[in-house]
């Protein structure tokens, strides 16, 4: 994940990967939703997820202590309070 940073390529794959996922997300929501497809609300809530995933695991990759005992659960704490973050923006 550093390396994206400073390797153009492994960014290119990195937002790719995030790029590919955000309809997945959409489909996801539309369907709990009981939509037959999604709509803006749902596409722009399926961003903000994945925007959300992408920031945390960023914001860990970038500030963590890669040798930490707890890297893991810091990965882990930061994606759980970027999705409470994009939550309350939903409930708001």
């Amino acid at each position: 994940m550093r390396l994206t940073r400073t390797e153009p390529g492994l960014r290119a794959v990195w937002l790719e990967a995030h790029r590919q996922a955000e309809p997945v997300f959409a489909e996801a929501l539309a369907r709990r939703s009981g939509l037959a497809a999604p709509d803006l609300a749902v596409v722009v809530q399926a961003a903000m997820i994945n925007a959300a995933l992408r920031a945390a695991v960023e914001h860990h990759a970038f500030h963590a202590d890669p040798v930490a005992d707890d890297a893991a659960d810091g990965a882990e704490a930061a994606v759980s309070e970027a999705l409470l973050l994009a939550a309350r923006v939903f409930s708001g």
